[in-house]
């Protein structure tokens, strides 16, 4: 189980997740040093955090180019997410599923 809430507040974008500690593959826990933190700045106005497959969530997040502009990179991550789902995978494997968030830094 994984999990991740953003949430609004006034002016401020809190994230809060969980540590994936469990080996998908093995259905067994792993120890905590050798845990996937699932909350990542990419840059300063932009954070990506996911739950589900860790090996799908880091090569989208490997390949991502941070120079395209956020509609380009933001589509770059669902496609991800769509390409993971069970009707595209036939359910061979676990979907990923991301949370971007960004912001305007305050001058």
């Amino acid at each position: 189980m994984s999990l991740v809430v953003a949430r609004k507040i006034g002016n401020e974008i809190y994230i809060v997740s969980d540590t994936k500690l469990t080996d998908l593959l093995r259905h067994e826990k792993i120890p905590p040093d050798q845990g996937t933190i699932k909350s990542i700045i990419l840059k300063p106005d932009l954070t990506i955090c996911f739950a589900g497959n860790v090996p799908l969530a880091a090569e989208a997040i490997r390949s991502a180019d941070l120079s395209l502009d956020l509609a380009e990179i933001r589509s770059h991550f669902l496609n991800a997410h769509k390409a993971s789902l069970p009707e595209v995978t036939g359910g061979e494997i676990a979907p990923v599923e991301f949370i971007l968030a960004t912001a305007v830094p305050n001058p």
